[in-house]
Parts: C-alpha cells; structure tokens; sequence
C-alpha cells in the first residue's frame, strides 16, 4: 500500500509509511485538464460537473470499489496539486539516473 494513509477498502493493510519506507509514499491520481487559454467560465463549468457527479452516492461507491477516493476541489487546488506532482516526479526521474534512448 503506498499512500501515505489508510484507505477505508485496505483498513488492515499497513501502509509504506507504517512499514518504515516514508520516500515509498505515491498517490495515485487523475484530473481533467484543459488547453491554456481556455475561457474561464468553461473551466468553472467543467469542475462545478465533476465535483457535482463525485458528490453522487453512487459515484462514490462505483470508486470505493476501486479503492478510489474522490477529492474534488477548485481549478485552483488541482493547478497547484498538480504542478507539485510535476517537480516531485521530474526529481525521481533526474535523481534515477534514467535516459531516454530514441
């Protein structure tokens, strides 16, 4: 299990934190993103659709079946979520030593 918490379907499972390996702690994750320049009543429009749906029981439940957790939030939140995973993610790749070979 490698968030940082529990998740309600995986109670008994330990998580990578728990265990004693706190680098080990991923999210797994998914959001909507839109091209810049995107008129900023669409994006309102879009993000009100997708919090009202992950607010329906049986969205909420299809997910948790999935051990999934909806979060929801504002176009904001998401951007600065979002751009945290980018910098997290560009450090692993530079700190692996990987290359692309083409």
């Amino acid at each position: 299990m490698t968030a940082s918490t529990r998740i309600p379907a995986l109670k008994d499972v330990p998580t990578v934190v728990e265990a004693g390996f706190p680098d080990l702690a991923v999210q797994d994750w998914f959001g909507y993103l839109v091209k810049k320049g995107t008129p900023d009543e669409a994006v309102v429009a879009l993000n009100g659709a997708v919090n009202r749906a992950l607010a329906r029981p049986h969205v909420r439940a299809a997910m948790a079946k999935l051990t999934a957790e909806p979060a929801g939030g504002t176009p904001a939140e998401f951007g600065d979520f979002y751009r945290s995973q980018l910098g997290y993610w560009a450090t692993v790749v530079k700190d692996s030593g990987m290359k692309m070979h083409r």
